[in-house]
């Protein structure tokens, strides 16, 4: 109970929501036609924005957290 009673609170609730937002904002922005669903890009750099975005919102990171 320590935590939300340090004066910290709306600060911690602010970071976790900007960097929920900047998760989503990344997913939006580029899984659309004009990046990773784009039939003109070759093949290797779909794969890159794909591995972006992943890395980006923590699905490569968080096994390597919960293994490591």
């Amino acid at each position: 109970m320590e935590s939300i009673s340090d004066g910290h609170l709306l600060s911690r609730i602010l970071l976790t929501l900007a960097a929920i937002g900047y998760g989503f904002v990344t997913i939006k922005a580029d899984f659309n036609r004009t990046h990773a669903t784009n039939p003109l890009w070759t093949p290797h750099a779909r794969f890159h924005v794909v591995w972006q975005v992943l890395s980006y919102t923590g699905s490569l990171s968080s096994p390597s957290v919960s293994f490591g």
